[in-house]
């Protein structure tokens, strides 16, 4: 049953830069902290989670629509899935399958085929023992921060060459959607220079900023954040210059008009550094917009559903299950890869290692296939091709 309260005492909480009476009774130690907030049509839901009581403030009527307290739930059991295969340790037999199941080989390029310090050792061999095998390999990478003269240098010091049509990521997706859907209108876009680069280059109209410090006051930055530009598309990727004046601005384009675009980039909330360190991505931001405006955006990364499709548009993939996608994180590669329906190869170079695929994972992300490296791709598919050399003799 619900139980409703009755005015006795008043607290205030400073929220959207208004300040708001909310009603306690007893429980205003107890529940202050633990407010957050939920964005709905006639009213916002301030949920308070110790104990579990709903408030509902209606900004219209400008007072409380309902104070209850929740019936408790059960918590939710949450079974991890470990169930893998090591690819080198597959038969000769599993091995032949594995190699003949697959045309395309997608992959993921920080901390799967290069990482800090330079090309992985053994991969520019790899990738060239597929390509000889009749492979097509296409980079699928989240980061848009590079550009595509720097991605064409990587890809030279694993001894190949790339062909710009082989390389996708964020900013190139994008483009693409916006294009496929004729999207006519203005942009803000919170991302770096080479993916702003690439929007204006196909013709779109773009705002964006501000990246200089702004005045510690939510009155002086009104003109700044509620400029009332006729925006029809906000856009989310990786800023090194993102702050809270960018955000506050999306928002106000965003809750200005709900049939304004939110489109994200690469996502990633974590972002590999090395094996053993992540930092802060891209995804927290987008997150925060969604919240606020209590609608998802359209992921033109990985894991996005859309961009799949792009994917096999582009290179005729007609069978799902014949193309791999190789990644180093499961959040982004594996997911994508399961969400598009390609069979996956996570490798142990990157944001992944072997404990953390030990722990477990939800079943619809746990990979086809693990291994340590790219390289060791290149050593199966050389070990069927000589098997089958052999044979022939």
């Amino acid at each position: 049953m619900l139980t409703c309260f009755v005015v006795h005492s008043i607290s205030h909480v400073q929220f959207n830069g208004a300040q708001l009476n909310l009603i306690f009774t007893d429980f205003e130690r107890l529940i202050l902290p633990h407010i957050r907030c939920q964005y709905y049509f006639a009213y916002t839901l301030l949920v308070v989670n110790k104990p579990q009581l709903e408030v509902r403030y209606s900004w219209y009527a400008s007072q409380i629509l309902l104070v209850r307290l929740k019936p408790p739930t059960a918590p939710q059991q949450q079974t991890l899935h470990t169930m893998t295969k090591r690819l080198l340790d597959l038969s000769l037999e599993d091995k032949q399958r594995f190699v003949a199941s697959f045309d395309y080989v997608l992959t993921d390029c920080d901390g799967v085929v290069w990482n800090f310090h330079g090309p992985i050792e053994g991969v520019g061999r790899a990738i060239g023992v597929l390509k000889d095998a009749g492979k097509k390999v296409v980079y699928v990478s989240n980061n848009s921060v590079r550009t595509l003269e720097n991605y064409k240098e990587q890809v030279h010091n694993l001894g190949h060459e790339l062909a710009e049509e082989d390389l996708i990521h964020p900013a190139i997706s994008v483009v693409r959607y916006l294009k496929s859907i004729n999207f006519q209108g203005l942009i803000y876009a919170i991302c770096a220079e080479p993916f702003l680069k690439l929007l204006k280059e196909a013709g779109f109209e773009v705002i964006t900023g501000p990246n200089e410090p702004q005045p510690e006051s939510l009155r002086l930055i009104i003109p700044v954040i509620r400029d009332k530009k006729p925006v029809k598309a906000v856009i989310v990727d990786h800023d090194f210059n993102c702050n809270h004046t960018k955000l506050l601005r999306a928002e106000m384009y965003l809750k200005s008009d709900p049939n304004c675009l939110l489109i994200g980039g690469g996502i990633d909330c974590r972002v590999s550094v090395t094996p053993n360190f992540t930092v802060l991505g891209a995804g927290y931001y987008l997150e925060m917009l969604e919240k606020s405006i209590g609608r998802k955006a359209t992921i033109l990364g990985k894991p996005g559903q859309p961009l799949g499709e792009q994917l096999k548009k582009q290179f005729g993939i007609e069978q799902d299950k014949r193309a791999l996608f190789v990644g180093d994180m499961i959040a982004q590669d594996v997911a994508f890869g399961k969400v598009a329906g390609f069979q996956t190869l996570l490798v142990l170079t990157g944001g992944t290692s072997k404990s953390d695929l030990d722990a477990g994972c939800e079943k619809e992300y746990v990979p086809d296939f693990y291994t340590e490296s790219f390289a060791d791709l290149g050593r199966v598919v050389e070990e069927v091709l000589a098997a089958s050399k052999k044979h022939n003799l």
